[in-house]
């Protein structure tokens, strides 16, 4: 019994470990489901629903606001070549 369950266990291990990865910010191991290209491609799709159900603000000095702040926010991440890309939509 013992045997199955330490071979379970190292299975699992072994199933998992390619799975981990050391997370930039805390330093610490952690399981990643999703890779970098599947996380772009997810907010790429949502940035899509988000601008075909509220619309973006179309005021030049309010974009130029928010992607200022963006381009600061970015130049400290951990992950500054994400090219990600910041919009103001409408307050409901």
């Amino acid at each position: 019994m013992q045997k199955l369950i330490l071979t379970v266990l190292m299975l699992g291990f072994w199933v998992i470990s390619p799975g981990c990865t050391r997370n930039p910010v805390t330093g610490k191991r952690q399981i990643v489901l999703v890779s970098e290209s599947e996380e772009i491609a997810m907010g790429l799709q949502s940035d899509r629903q988000v601008r075909q159900e509220y619309g973006i603000v179309d005021t030049e000095s309010l974009q130029n606001y928010v992607q200022a702040i963006g381009r600061r926010l970015s130049s400290v991440s951990h992950r500054p070549n994400l090219g990600a890309s910041q919009s103001s939509i409408p307050l409901l």
